[in-house]
Formats: structure tokens, sequence, C-alpha cells
């Protein structure tokens, strides 16, 4: 491939896929614990997060039959809850809380850079019904969905050209070859319960705002609303999820 674009190396009868299939005792141990999601990523790897943090990346030279937990635990108890960016403490709620047998987060992130640097990232890429989603997670304080006067806020132009990359790799039958391969891997290892068929790549990303405070007493809602209205507004023809405060259900409507 030219340098500077990205090369995507999945391999569903890569060597490692087989050896986790047949649930060694480490593995096990990381799919049973609910505070812990797991993901496939390119180069043949596993991650498993806690919190949004990584806490282990399962590569194919290393020995899993030998993984120790216990190692696991430690780590998750050394966190520091100050240290986590809230954000990632949000994506982690949203893909354990939201699931079900034909809709859920099926990854975490997604990045991919075309030819000429042009680069698009997802916060959480989400299944439904045969197809595939990209999400943009915003907390409801992030800068970069404040405005001023008439200009665009800067998420627009963000997800205008992460749509247009999508929409690339799209044709080309990119993110279809890839989330078909991340599927069938993950039903083989028993992280989705059925196997699945990906049907369509939606190359519009959604806009998912998150953490949108309570309204106080005594204070009213106006102002909140009109702030997500005028978002709504500016973020053009693209969709827009509200999730208030410890609300993390995910749909598409």
């Amino acid at each position: 491939m030219t340098k500077g674009q990205t090369t995507i190396i999945l391999e569903k009868n890569a060597e490692i896929w087989k050896e986790l299939a047949k649930n060694p005792q480490g593995f096990m141990n990381l799919k049973t614990d609910r505070e812990i999601y797991i993901d496939v990523r390119k180069n043949n790897t596993l991650d498993a997060y806690y919190r949004g943090q990584k806490v282990v990346e399962i590569e194919p030279t290393l020995a899993i039959d030998t993984y120790d937990h216990k190692k696991i635990i430690k780590k998750k108890r050394e966190i520091d809850a100050k240290k986590l960016k809230p954000e990632n403490v949000l994506k982690s709620k949203f893909i354990l809380e939201s699931c079900d047998k034909d809709s859920f987060f099926i990854d975490s992130e997604f990045e991919y850079t075309l030819l000429g640097n042009k680069t698009a990232r997802a916060d959480l890429v989400y299944f439904h019904k045969g197809c595939i989603y990209f999400v943009e997670l915003k907390r409801y304080k992030d800068r970069r969905l404040a405005h001023r006067n008439s200009k665009p806020i800067e998420v627009v132009k963000q997800m205008q050209k992460y749509r247009d990359v999508f929409k690339e790799l799209t044709n080309n039958g990119v993110l279809k070859k890839y989330y078909q391969t991340v599927a069938t891997i993950k039903y083989r290892l028993g992280l989705i319960s059925d196997e699945i068929e990906i049907i369509g790549i939606n190359e519009i990303p959604i806009l998912l705002i998150a953490d949108i405070p309570p309204i106080a007493k005594g204070r009213p809602e106006s102002s909140i609303r009109r702030k997500l209205d005028s978002i709504k507004k500016k973020i053009e023809d693209f969709p827009m999820v509200e999730r208030k405060e410890g609300d993390f259900s995910f749909s598409i409507e």
C-alpha cells in the first residue's frame, strides 16, 4: 500500500482466533467479567477495556493458556478514576448497557486513513439489523458543540470529513468486508450470541450527545433545549441522538 494509507490485516482463520475459540481459562475470565468489553482489532489482536481504558492486549505471540486474570483485577483496582477520560467512561457504559440480539455496539473505535491523509474516526460502531452505523460521541459540555453566531460548530466539519471517507470506503467494499470479518470472529469466540451478516454500511455519522444535565428545580428547561435545538439545526443532515445523564440506551430510530 502507498505510504500514509491504512492497511487492514484481519484474518478470520488466524491461529490466535483458533486458540481463543478453545476458551482457555484466562480468556473465559475476561469474557465473564461484566465490567469489561472486548474488541477485535486490526493485525489479528484482541483488546479488553475497563471503563474505556485498555487493560490487556492479546497478540498472536501471547501465551494465551498461561494468561492470569488476576493481573487484570489488579489493574482495575489501580486505575485512578480521576484520570479517566469522561468520554471513554461514557463509551464503556453505552457498550455494556445498550445491546440486544439484533442491535449492539460491535466496535468501540474505528480509524482509517486514505491517500492524501484523509482520516475518518468513529467513537463507536453500531450494528442494527444487518447495517453498520458510525457514531460520534460528545458530552453535552464538549466545547466542540459550542457555536458563535452563524459560524458552523466544529463537530460539523469533523463529521463532514468523516462522511466523505466512510463513503469512499463503502463504495470500495472495505468497510463491509472488515466488519463482516469482525462479526465472524466475535461469533466464533462467543463475544456475540448469533452469527450475523453485514448487508449494508451507513456512511453518514450519527452524533450522540450524552450526559445532558438534569433540569434543576426552578430552572427553566429552555436554555438546554435551545442549545440542543441549535446544534440539531447546525449539523444539517446528520442524525442526532440525545441522552440525559445516566441514560445509556441507544437505538436507531
